[in-house]
C-alpha cells in the first residue's frame, strides 16, 4: 500500500526548506491546515487574517513567498496585493492567490491584480508544492527539522476507519499525515458549526443574505479542507443558489446541506466518544492546587525565563508558525499549578492561532513569573 505522503521529497523541495512563508487567510480551520502542511515539510509560516495585516507583515518582515486569500475581511487579497507591490521590495515577491473558485478566468483576475499565479481552495498538496519550488529562489537557508514526526498512514489502513460525509485519507493527507491535529480540527469544526442551520435559516429571514453567504463560504472551504466531500459539493451549489438573488430557489439546497452537514456532525460526535480526553482536559491530572508547586518544586529562574518570554512575544506579535516551539522551551521552567494553567490556556490559543488573545495569556503568565514584558508596538 503507497503511504499517504503529501509530496515527493525531491531535491527541488529540499532546496526550499527554511523559506519564509507569508499565509493571509482569514479561516481559522484553513489556516490550521495549511500551516500544518508547510511546517510539516520544513518552511516557516507567519499567519495573518486579512489583507491589511498581510501588508502590514511585509512592511516588517522579508518573505520568500506570500500565499494570499482572495476573500477576507477590512483588505480582499487583490488590494493587498495592490499595496504589497507599491512597497519597497514588494515587487519582487512571489504572491499567489488561493481562492474557493476553479471558474475560468479566476487566474487571469489574478494576475491582473499583480499577483504571481493561482492555486484553487481545497489545497492540493501537490499542487501547492510545486508551485512553491517554482516560485521560491532556491537557497542554503538554515531550516529546522520538522517538529514532531509525521504520523503517515496507509491507505488500506485510513479505509479500515470511518467518519460519514469525512473521507478520512484526504483529511490526513490535507494536514501532513498529522492525525491529532486532523482529529482536533474535526472537533473545532463541530464545537464552532453545530448551530450553522439554525443561524443560516434565521439570517436569510431577516434578509441578511451578505451575512449567509459569507458563513456558507466559510463552511465550503472547511469542508474542502477537512476531506467532507459531498458537504463541500452541496454548500459550494448552495453558495452559486444564493448568489443567484432573491428570485432563486435555494430551499431544496439548503435542506440538503443540513441532512449532510448533520450527518457529518454526528459522524464527528461519535468519533470524540472514541477519543482519549483531550490534553487540556486532562491538565489538571497532577491534583494541585492552585499555586503549588510540582513535585520537584524550584523558584521560577527570572533570568531565563524573561529572554524565552520576550522571544514568544516577539513570534506572537508576528503570527509566526515557531510560536508553539518556543512555548515547549518555556514550560519546563512553570514550576507551578497556576503557571502551567496558563501554559495550557497559551497552547491552545497559539494551537487555533488566536494570537491576540495568546499575547494576553502570555502577559498574564509572564506576571505570574514576577516578570513585566515590554508591550510591542
Amino acid at each position: 500500500n503507497r503511504k499517504l505522503d503529501p509530496v515527493q521529497n525531491t531535491e527541488a523541495a529540499q532546496r526550499i526548506m527554511g523559506a519564509r512563508v507569508l499565509l493571509a487567510d482569514d479561516n481559522k480551520i484553513n489556516q490550521q491546515v495549511s500551516t500544518a502542511l508547510l511546517v510539516g515539510h520544513g518552511l516557516e509560516v507567519t499567519v495573518v487574517g486579512n489583507g491589511l495585516e498581510a501588508v502590514e507583515a511585509v512592511k516588517k518582515n522579508r518573505f520568500d513567498i506570500a500565499l494570499m486569500d482572495i476573500q477576507m475581511p477590512e483588505m480582499d487579497g487583490f488590494q493587498a496585493t495592490q499595496l504589497i507591490r507599491k512597497l519597497p521590495g514588494g515587487t519582487n515577491l512571489p504572491i499567489i492567490a488561493l481562492t474557493a473558485h476553479a471558474m475560468v478566468g479566476d487566474r487571469e483576475k489574478s494576475l491582473s491584480a499583480g499577483m504571481n499565479d493561482h492555486i484553487t481552495k481545497p489545497i492540493d498538496p501537490d499542487k501547492l508544492f510545486k508551485t512553491l519550488v517554482h516560485w521560491i529562489t532556491p537557497g542554503n537557508r538554515r531550516a529546522e527539522a520538522p517538529v514532531g514526526k509525521q504520523q503517515l498512514v496507509e491507505e488500506k489502513e485510513a479505509s479500515t476507519e470511518e467518519i460519514p460525509g469525512i473521507d478520512l485519507a484526504i483529511g490526513l493527507r490535507q494536514v501532513a499525515g498529522n492525525r491529532e491535529l486532523l482529529n482536533r480540527l474535526l472537533r473545532e469544526f463541530y464545537r464552532d458549526y453545530q448551530q450553522v442551520v439554525r443561524t443560516i435559516r434565521g439570517e436569510l429571514q431577516q434578509g441578511k443574505r451578505q451575512e449567509v453567504l459569507r458563513l456558507v463560504h466559510t463552511i465550503k472551504g472547511i469542508a474542502g479542507s477537512l476531506g467532507a466531500h459531498a458537504l463541500h459539493r452541496i454548500t459550494r451549489d448552495l453558495e452559486t443558489s444564493l448568489k443567484g438573488g432573491e428570485g432563486v430557489e435555494y430551499a431544496s439546497l439548503l435542506e440538503q446541506f443540513s441532512n449532510e452537514i448533520g450527518r457529518v456532525f454526528h459522524g464527528i460526535e461519535s468519533m470524540q466518544q472514541d477519543l482519549p480526553a483531550e490534553e487540556n482536559a486532562s491538565a489538571d491530572d497532577s491534583g494541585l492546587e492552585e499555586g503549588a508547586a510540582l513535585p520537584d518544586g524550584g523558584e521560577v529562574d527570572q533570568g531565563v525565563l524573561q529572554p524565552l518570554l520576550e522571544e514568544l512575544q516577539q513570534l506572537l506579535s508576528a503570527g509566526h508558525s515557531r510560536s508553539a516551539d518556543k512555548l515547549e522551551e518555556i514550560k519546563p521552567h512553570c514550576r507551578t499549578a497556576s503557571l502551567q494553567a496558563h501554559c495550557r490556556r497559551l497552547a491552545q490559543s497559539i494551537e487555533e492561532f488566536e494570537f491576540e488573545e495568546a499575547l494576553l495569556v502570555l502577559d498574564t503568565l509572564a506576571q505570574g513569573c514576577g516578570i513585566i514584558l515590554r508591550k510591542e508596538k
